[in-house]
């Protein structure tokens, strides 16, 4: 809603806090670092890397913004405070139908139906025509993501085993602007621009400090470079173990070029 000005306050926090950073993050992923946001394959990588990381974000948001003293109406008071008191004075309220949709209650304890997913299903179909009236847009297509190892499942410990390995000789793969003889004078670049406005035609300058993102760009470049190598190979007629030690073979030894 437009009006309501303390959700609109919060987004604002939640993009300045963590979104904006997550969000240059990835179009520098998309500029620099190989990430191409039609392919499936890169966004179960992005997951698989960095959505436990995104919702720690979001937990650590969460426990601020519910210490965070409210002005007004709040008297100075957390929201963890005005809950405690509430339930200091009123005591703890135990909702039986807690995490139910007021209106599937309300339909479903108004029809004398002995079946309940036939009840269930006529309550949502009720909620869904009365609700109709307020969608004025089609929904929005969510981007295909799925593992590249579905078919091959043994091939996702190879990929875990091998990026292991990977880590541990700080293997960082050339022409992807991670070396830092790839960085300039002015080293690994410091701020990464957003579009934002409601046409996308202003630029904002996102800081991503090199000692949180840099590795981060580094751990999806030796994914991303494992993934490709067990595409190129053959792993059902080679044994994993030998593909592994291949695999860190090929990415490790640099190859002269004759």
């Amino acid at each position: 809603s437009t009006s309501s000005t303390r959700i609109e306050r919060i987004w604002v926090e939640v993009g300045s806090q963590f979104a904006r950073a997550w969000r240059a993050f990835f179009l520098r992923l998309e500029r620099l670092h190989g990430l191409s946001r039609t392919e499936p394959h890169h966004l179960w990588l992005i997951h698989t890397l960095f959505l436990s990381s995104i919702n720690e974000d979001c937990e650590a948001f969460m426990e601020n913004w519910n210490s965070h003293p409210i002005s007004k109406k709040g008297h100075n008071k957390s929201p963890n405070d005005i809950r405690l008191l509430g339930q200091l004075k009123h005591g703890v309220y135990s909702d039986p139908h807690n995490g139910i949709h007021p209106e599937i209650l309300h339909y479903y304890g108004a029809r004398d139906i002995e079946d309940d997913n036939e009840a269930r299903n006529i309550a949502m179909d009720q909620i869904r025509q009365e609700q109709q009236s307020n969608y004025r847009h089609q929904p929005v297509p969510v981007p295909k993501h799925e593992s590249p190892f579905m078919n091959q499942p043994e091939e996702i410990d190879l990929f875990a085993d091998t990026f292991k390995g990977l880590k541990e000789s700080d293997f960082i793969p050339p022409n992807y602007h991670l070396r830092p003889e790839e960085w300039g004078d002015d080293g690994y670049e410091a701020f990464e621009e957003i579009p934002y406005g409601t046409r996308g035609n202003r630029r904002l300058k996102v800081p991503l400090p090199a000692e949180i993102w840099l590795p981060r760009a580094v751990q999806w470049m030796r994914c991303l470079h494992i993934m490709d190598y067990i595409h190129r190979s053959t792993p059902s007629v080679v044994d994993n173990r030998i593909l592994y030690f291949c695999l860190l073979y090929l990415l490790l030894v640099p190859v002269t070029p004759k």
